[in-house]
């Protein structure tokens, strides 16, 4: 988990990162979680996913002009000969809006 921030201007950013789990290569595997992302002025988050430690790729986003209540699934194609996968919640944005993430879990087709 990373957080910071700026008092002088109400600016805020914020990482949760999972640890690194199991995959198998070429099977898909699914990300499952409940949120509630409430915007306020300029925000984003996105949700990121790392296969083997190399450089994160976005899987989910969110910005200014959505509100969302819901259990989010996603499918995540693991690339052939990957072993770990690592999942990142980003969120950067000002006072006033929030982003909450819970019961995670992921699940392999393999």
């Amino acid at each position: 988990r990373r957080a910071a921030g700026n008092p002088d201007t109400g600016r805020f950013a914020a990482t949760l990162v999972s640890p690194e789990f199991e995959v198998e290569g070429g099977k898909d595997a699914t990300i499952v979680y409940v949120t509630t992302y409430q915007r306020a002025f300029e925000q984003s988050a996105e949700v990121l996913v790392s296969f083997d430690g190399a450089e994160p790729v976005r899987i989910r986003a969110y910005g200014a002009d959505a509100d969302v209540n819901a259990t989010e699934r996603i499918t995540l194609p693991t690339p052939k000969g990957a072993s770990t996968a690592q999942v990142s919640f980003d969120y950067s944005g000002a006072t006033g809006g929030f982003w909450t993430i819970d019961q995670v879990s992921v699940t392999s087709a393999g």
